[in-house]
């Protein structure tokens, strides 16, 4: 047993330090007390270990070769007293954790190093173990005076006095951080190489999947038209506005590959007019002149383009927002245009019946402010022919009375 020593304290008996059973006869009841220092090297603190001999007039230097062995120990090892100071340090733990028992004698145990639990559940368990069994061993991770994190295999016990009551901790911590690196290397190696096997796994689905499509592209066209939308069906079920997927053999040539419900509903194409067939061979000729301009447009920018047209369609004449996504091999050629059309042509006919309604209300104003101008004019010329023969009237009346009544008339 290992404690702190001080000059006249309590040393564990030879029985309890042997382990013997109670009442077992000794062929010699003198211990000999052997000194232990803390780091093997003259440091003040030293542990005591009592040990019977045989021979009291020859005692063996159990404490030196005790020292010495803790001093070579590849394990940390550590002894506290009962509120956690620090008692003693072999060269192993100086060397882990960066301080000399000098610089820690007395100390707090956290000044040496902080721990961190991997879930709170196992420091609840370590305080359990060590209360009912007094000790407890497990894997912890160390954080050291030089802010280095090192994952220990941890194995505390509780140390206890000749009367059986606790008066401090042994501590012997091994470092295996080495080990838990490989540990995690090994865990990423096998997470890496069941990652392949899944890529590995998918590829070969889909290697077969293409052998399948190569095997359906033998079989008549109409079958395979078929399955092709089978699957858009399936892809495109939930799809409400216009999808299509064009084949690029060039970029003056564009022929469809499949659509989706959506497109066939609102254009009044059926299959057979659109699936294997060029753009041109469907659309009218102007339609297809400035589609393939955004169509080249978003091959040579390698992203999405977006643009609106208004296309004569079996349907009547419609209009469409278009966002185009040119898909590239692994040659880096185009070899696909996928794209997703909404149909505004409700929202277009409202702006332009608001545009003429607008233009007719402007000539509307117009003609009101000349028929205004019409009325006014003739009005007041009357008026004006009116005013001036009432004049002239009254001129020729006046022109009748005496001199007086003009002077009056004047006055």
């Amino acid at each position: 047993m290992l404690r702190r020593s001080g000059k006249n304290g309590p040393f564990p008996t030879p029985k309890q330090v042997a382990g013997e059973p109670q009442g077992k006869k000794r062929t010699n009841a003198n211990p000999s007390v052997q000194t232990l220092s803390a780091d093997a090297r003259g440091q003040d603190s030293v542990v005591r270990i009592a040990q019977d001999c045989p021979e009291p007039k020859r005692p063996a230097p159990l404490g030196a070769l005790m020292a010495n062995a803790l001093s070579q120990l590849s394990d940390a090892v550590i002894t506290t007293d009962i509120e956690h100071r620090i008692t003693y340090l072999n060269r192993t733990a100086e060397r882990l954790y960066g301080f000399t028992v000098q610089e820690v004698r007395g100390r707090a145990i956290e000044d040496v190093y902080q721990q961190r639990w991997s879930k709170p559940e196992d420091e609840k368990a370590a305080y359990n173990s060590l209360a009912s069994i007094g000790s407890w061993r497990g894997e912890n991770l160390h954080i050291t005076k030089s802010a280095e994190e090192i994952f220990v295999d941890l194995s505390v016990s509780l140390l206890k006095d000749e009367t059986g009551s606790p008066i401090g901790f042994l501590t012997v911590a091994r470092d295996i951080t080495e080990r838990k690196r490989a540990e995690d290397a090994l865990g990423r190696a096998r997470d890496e190489s069941e990652l392949r096997i899944r890529e590995r796994t998918a590829e070969l689905a889909k290697a077969n999947e293409a052998l399948q499509a190569e095997l359906a592209e033998r079989q008549p066209i109409e079958a395979m038209l078929r399955e092709r939308e089978t699957r858009l069906l399936h892809i495109y079920n939930s799809a409400t506005d216009l999808m299509f997927l064009l084949s690029v053999e060039s970029e003056e040539c564009f022929r469809y590959l499949s659509v989706n419900k959506s497109f066939l509903a609102r254009t009044g194409f059926s299959e057979a007019q659109l699936i294997g067939k060029r753009v041109e061979e469907v659309l009218p000729e102007l339609a297809v002149a400035f589609l393939r301009t955004k169509w080249g447009e978003a091959i040579r920018a390698g992203k999405s383009v977006q643009y609106e047209v208004t296309i004569d369609l079996p349907l009547g004449r419609r209009s469409f927002e278009t966002t185009l996504t040119p898909i590239f091999d692994q040659t880096g050629k185009c070899a696909q245009i996928f794209g997703v059309t909404h149909d505004f042509t409700a929202r277009k006919q409202a702006e332009d019946a608001l545009r003429q309604l607008s233009g007719r209300l402007l000539r509307l104003q117009d003609e009101e402010r000349r028929r205004l101008g019409c009325e006014l004019h003739d009005t007041l010329g009357q008026n004006l022919t009116a005013l001036e023969t009432n004049l002239a009237i009254m001129q020729e009346s006046v022109a009748k009375l005496n001199q007086r009544t003009r002077a009056a008339l004047t006055q």
